[in-house]
């Protein structure tokens, strides 16, 4: 059944024109000045005289011009894919054909003075196929995974009744608009008519200078940003100071989960992707130990049940398996067949993750199921030796990675990101905490990972290093 609701700009044009929506470093715009602006890039999308649920692409950026044509392709039903940094240079081109969209340039926008306001169609429709974005790609080809409003809007809404969001906070845009993470922020700022502040740049000490202002309520970080932002002892105050700051995007290192419990900063961990839209399940401020020792509890609008390798399903806690995630927030679908079998029967998606539920409903991310390997006919999380060596003082980061083995079949070799530690040092240290299958053949040191846009570890590269 088709759901009409009236646009977040247009509502706060009529609750709250004074407050402020987004701001940046060159203006500050009210809900009544955005919901103007808006109307003005509908305008103009009509000018280039597109059909209902065209698809055009921009080229994402950190910027009220931004989000203003993005609302206003909501309200016309233009489908909209916002296109980011690609693993490979071709990615760009290809995620334009594969989504059959039209590129614009923000740059050629031309806006006009409105007479009559009237004649603006303010309402959203939430079955609208809304965004497109493409996967991060960290292990493979990126996927186009399409998002309509209600996923939206209903991720929002879920996230809200969290995070303390109210018309009176004010959301850093510490991520980019390419990514889930930093989109879903847009969401949740308008349904709660608060304002988004976007950063001058996202770099660490840009956004440092802008936590360190006191102005911001909310922060969405991955781990790598909030382990930077902690070097500087400044920052701690400011950080503890927030409302709440929302961790996800890739596992956090054991050594990050203990200086945030220490220093007491309000981290909510969190676990979800693109293909849900954003998180479904954030820990609770309520309590400052449990949050950070797992992905918390399920939120509204989600059904997650457990595959085991036997095939058997189940929700009751600790039966371990194939996370699968069901509700408003799960993604319509991918732009081509490039990952389609995670769509399941009946409106499941299979994450790929082997999780369970533990004896308070809190979700526990055990690994990739595609991240196991089996050497010696025994099976190895390879998730498992990393977060133990993460353990390990002086450990910023690991990651594992099977290669075949002629007498085993497959081995662990595992990276270290560290400056203080040798390679000898962690794998005696290794060699006391795992049973002797688990214990990797090799332990390589880096300086520093090769990482994707958003903070996540590029094992594709790493794997090269190998070679």
């Amino acid at each position: 059944m088709k759901e009409v609701i009236s646009c977040p700009f247009f509502v706060g044009l009529e609750k709250y024109p004074e407050n402020i929506a987004w701001t940046s470093q060159e203006a500050s715009l009210s809900y009544k000045e955005a919901n103007l602006l808006i109307s003005q890039n509908q305008i103009y999308l009509k000018s280039l005289n597109f059909k209902q649920n065209h698809t055009i692409a921009l080229r994402s950026e950190q910027s009220i011009r931004f989000l203003a044509l993005l609302f206003a392709a909501h309200r016309e039903n233009i489908r909209v894919v916002i296109l980011g940094d690609f693993s490979t240079p071709e990615g760009f081109e290809q995620a334009i054909l594969r989504s059959k969209a039209t590129l614009l340039n923000l740059d050629n926008v031309k806006l006009e003075d409105l007479d009559n306001l009237s004649e603006i169609n303010t309402t959203l429709d939430l079955s609208l196929e809304a965004v497109v974005l493409f996967t991060s790609g960290s292990t493979g080809i990126e996927k186009g995974v399409v998002l309509s409003l209600n996923n939206l809007f209903k991720s929002a809404k879920a996230s809200n009744s969290c995070t303390g969001l109210v018309e009176a906070s004010t959301w850093l845009s510490s991520l980019t608009l390419a990514r889930i993470g930093g989109l879903a922020i847009s969401y949740r700022t308008a349904i709660a008519g608060a304002a988004l502040e976007f950063a001058g740049s996202l770099s660490i000490s840009f956004l440092s200078s802008m936590v360190k202002l006191g102005k911001v309520t909310h922060l969405s970080l991955v781990p790598t940003q909030l382990q930077e932002l902690l070097k500087d002892t400044e920052n701690i105050n400011y950080l503890k100071s927030l409302t709440c700051i929302l961790l996800g995007g890739a596992p956090a290192a054991e050594s990050l989960l203990r200086d945030i419990i220490n220093l007491n900063i309000p981290v909510l961990t969190t676990y979800g992707m693109t293909e849900t839209c954003s998180h479904i399940s954030l820990a609770s401020l309520n309590d400052p130990i449990t949050r950070v020792q797992s992905s918390g509890k399920i939120l509204k609008h989600t059904k997650v049940r457990f595959e085991n390798e036997n095939g058997e399903f189940s929700d009751a806690p600790n039966f371990v398996g194939k996370l699968q995630v069901k509700g408003e927030t799960v993604a319509l679908s991918y732009v081509d067949e490039v990952g389609a079998d995670k769509f399941l029967p009946e409106g499941w998606y299979d994450t790929g993750d082997i999780a369970f539920l533990d004896d308070q409903y809190q979700l526990n991310i055990i690994g990739r199921s595609d991240s196991m390997i089996i050497s010696g006919g025994e099976n190895i999380h390879l998730r498992e030796i990393e977060i133990m060596a993460e353990r390990l003082n002086g450990v910023n980061a690991a990651a594992a990675i099977g290669v075949p083995h002629e007498k085993w079949g497959t081995r662990p070799v595992l990276f270290i990101e560290t400056s203080t530690l040798n390679s000898d040092e962690i794998l005696e240290y290794l060699k006391l905490k795992l049973t002797k299958i688990k214990v990797p053949d090799r332990v390589i040191v880096l300086q520093g990972f090769p990482r994707i846009s958003i903070g996540k570890i590029d094992y594709q590269n790493l794997k090269k290093l190998l070679a």
